[in-house]
């Protein structure tokens, strides 16, 4: 294992280059990765055939979106692109069929719910982490999928507290001594 300039061991991107374990594109490659395998922990507490094909084409979607991320010279991609509208579509039908929200909700629920929440904020987080990325086609692509895909995972959260008739808490904040006069 060699060190980098900063002393943080380094690894390889996509075409050879060599940078720190430390650099912010290997971190959103990173995150990406670990959403994958949150995606994985959800999936394999679903029996439903629909929602275990959606899931695992999020799993392909989101390995591609990692070699974008570890390609400094890659170009968007059409296909990350359409299953950001797919997904959005998907959100939509979803969260019509359900009760309008009118306050925030608690992450949690059903376990299979629970854990659609997790994906959501560390889709969320990963997100974040190709915002910190040089803005270019493929990172443009990249975020774009992935705030569709945190919406996804809220109503995909939602739906199956829904099907399952568990009534979702509503956020109430706590008034401070001095608002309650």
């Amino acid at each position: 294992m060699c060190a980098s300039s900063s002393g943080y061991p380094d690894t390889s991107l996509l075409g050879g280059a060599r940078v720190s374990k430390a650099d912010a594109r290997i971190e959103a490659c990173g995150a990406v990765d670990e959403l994958n395998c949150q995606v994985g922990w959800l999936l394999s507490q679903l029996a439903e055939a629909p929602l275990r094909d959606e899931l695992t084409a999020i799993q392909g979607q989101l390995f591609e979106a990692g070699s974008l991320l570890a390609d400094p010279s890659a170009t968007s991609d059409d296909c990350l692109t359409q299953a950001a509208s797919h997904l959005l579509d998907v959100s939509r039908r979803r969260l019509a069929a359900l009760p309008v929200l009118r306050a925030f909700i608690l992450p949690g629920g059903i376990p299979q719910a629970a854990a659609a929440h997790v994906c959501r904020a560390v889709c969320r987080r990963a997100e974040r982490r190709v915002c910190a990325l040089p803005v270019t086609p493929a990172t443009l692509s990249v975020q774009d999928y992935l705030n569709r895909l945190s919406t996804y995972f809220f109503a995909l959260a939602r739906y199956l507290n829904g099907n399952s008739r568990y009534d979702e808490i509503i956020f109430r904040p706590r008034r401070s001594p001095s608002q309650e006069k």
